[in-house]
């Protein structure tokens, strides 16, 4: 059959310094599929920037018979506009949702949506083979588990599929999407699979259901020789394309597993990343516990190329962490990241959600704190609110609280209140600073950040004996970018703790707006300086390369 698997655009995250990234779920249900002799196309929309009605001039040209759509929350209603337009246009096209955000709304989907026909729940490579299987043959997929679908007026809930076991049996992804990418002259990231599942325990996250939830175990890892043997893969048909980032994405929840079989696998990709002597770097999401459990560990895994840490920071006090259930403790995420800037790994993607509800202004003070001391603070962290992702431990506390909004559907994930009136109050009002030129520049100091850090290990990796010598002669350079940086953040700090006094001494709106445009101006001061010093540290460490004859970096 004919199917098209589409991924809709995310408005907001087509913001400032964008990098595509490949939707590796659809490469993965798109090898099945074609495996099983289907005629598979992807659009990926937001890695193309496609608009909805572009997708659904797209979708009916291409005369599909199955459509499957994924999405999360802030792509959700697109998903339903496309599904929607395309059962008006045509019928007898089957729809398909799936996902993880779909997996726990799926009975509320097939009931708000008559246009849907089937809800594929949890890990989709069998189940959506046998699914299209039973459509190809006018059969109806009652035997397909880990099916939710239509049968007339009625909706079947079949038995969730058992966790895949051998995720080495998965077949290869089908990479449509990132060959489109680079068709289309997008800056383009290289993403790995290396294994599916969490055994952390975070309330807010539903991952560690969505990869158990017929059963089976809730970690399972591919073997180091088939990843090595994709990484290579990867690097020899697209790494030297100018389009394709220079950091590859090992796309795990928690690459480094504490148990004795998680460190034993990640041992046993070093020994195979080592005897291939492949040269790349790369990123991993892992815990802070991982890390500073694994100290040795982690660096070994710098000297093979790690280059990026994602951690779930998430709170800066420990009434913050008990309610995200994170089993950390504050100074175990203080001395990760101590640990890993020492080791010259970027922090910059860690997560880190300012807001639930049950915050306090003491405990949002405690958070601007914890942000300052590790210099961490981003405009992104005056707004970060905890999302309520359907399935989860605290979406279901919430609800029972009684502090979802009129109106609350599962994709309206921040449509809540605070318990707290202040709170209520600070985050409302701090909503109305959110403009272009503030996330820009925000964006632009992540992407300083991460650039700086991956060049001076490039220099590392590249002059061997003497980086050391020639990076004594960068640090003036680099401290001064630095010190922008780190006064850029104090502002931020700075109007945070204001808006916070204001908030327990009593609101005024008129001593709010000052603070507000005072914060706008100062903050944006920093845009020039900021490119000006990232720039000139630049153009030196490119007359050191040219100098020794070796690869030039790219100017900002």
């Amino acid at each position: 059959m004919k199917v098209a698997l589409v991924y809709p655009k995310i408005e907001e995250l087509s913001l400032g310094f964008y990098t595509g990234d490949e939707h590796l779920g659809l490469a993965y249900i798109g090898g099945a599929l074609k495996e099983a002799s289907h005629d598979v196309h992807i659009i990926d929309a937001h890695m193309l920037g496609l608009e909805d009605k572009v997708v659904v001039e797209k979708l009916k040209k291409g005369k599909y018979d199955i459509i499957g759509l994924s999405a999360v929350y802030s792509n959700f209603s697109s998903a339903l506009s496309i599904a929607k337009a395309l059962y008006y246009y045509d019928t007898s096209i089957k729809l398909i949702f799936g996902g993880e955000h779909a997996t726990f709304a799926a009975e509320k989907i097939l009931k708000d949506s008559p246009e849907i026909y089937a809800v594929v729940r949890g890990e989709g490579e069998q189940t959506i083979v046998e699914l299209v299987n039973n459509i190809e043959k006018s059969i109806e997929p009652i035997l397909v588990k880990g099916v939710y679908y239509r049968s007339g007026d009625s909706i079947i809930k079949n038995p969730d599929r058992e966790a895949i076991v051998d995720i080495d049996s998965i077949k290869e992804p089908v990479h449509i999407s990132l060959e489109k990418g680079i068709q289309n002259n997008i800056k383009a990231t290289l993403n790995v699979l290396c294994s599916r599942g969490c055994l952390g325990t975070c309330s807010f996250c539903n991952a560690n259901s969505f990869f158990s939830l017929g059963g089976g175990s809730k970690w399972r890892c591919r073997s180091p020789k088939k990843i090595v043997d994709e990484i290579e893969y990867l690097i020899n048909r697209y790494g030297k394309n100018k389009n394709i980032h220079d950091t590859i994405n090992l796309c795990d929840l928690n690459f480094i597993n504490s148990s004795p079989r998680g460190i034993d696998w990640v041992q046993n990709f070093i020994s195979e990343m080592e005897q291939r002597n492949i040269e790349c770097f790369f990123y991993i999401l892992t815990r802070v516990d991982s890390i500073m459990d694994n100290q040795k560990l982690v660096k070994t895994l710098r000297e093979i190329g790690l280059v990026q840490v994602e951690m779930g920071l998430e709170a800066g006090s420990t009434s913050g962490l008990e309610v995200y259930k994170k089993g950390i403790k504050l100074n175990q995420s203080y001395e990760a990241i101590n640990f890993l800037r020492e080791l010259r790994i970027d922090v910059t993607p860690s997560g880190f959600v300012t807001y639930h509800p049950y915050s306090t202004v003491n405990e949002l003070r405690n958070n601007a704190i914890f942000l300052k001391n590790i210099n961490f603070f981003k405009i992104i962290h005056l707004f970060s609110k905890v999302a309520l992702y359907p399935g989860s431990n605290l979406t279901r506390q919430v609800i029972t609280d009684g502090l979802v909004r009129e109106g609350y559907q599962h994709y309206k994930v921040y449509h809540y209140d605070f318990c707290d009136s202040k709170v209520q109050t600070i985050y409302e009002k701090i909503l109305t600073l959110n403009n272009v030129k503030l996330q820009y520049l925000s964006n632009m100091i992540n992407y300083i950040e991460y650039k700086k850090n991956i060049i001076l290990r490039k220099l590392e990796r590249k002059y061997l004996g003497k980086f050391k010598e020639i990076n004594e002669t960068i640090i003036p350079f680099e401290d001064k970018v630095d010190r922008y940086l780190a006064a850029a953040r104090d502002e931020i700090y700075n109007f945070f703790m204001q808006i916070l006094d204001l908030a327990e001494d009593g609101w005024s709106e008129t001593s709010f707006e000052g603070i507000k445009a005072t914060f706008n101006h100062n903050y944006l001061s920093y845009n020039e300086p900021i490119i000006d010093s990232f720039r000139k540290m630049l153009i030196y460490i490119n007359n050191i390369s040219n100098e020794l004859g070796k690869t030039k970096f790219d100017t900002f």
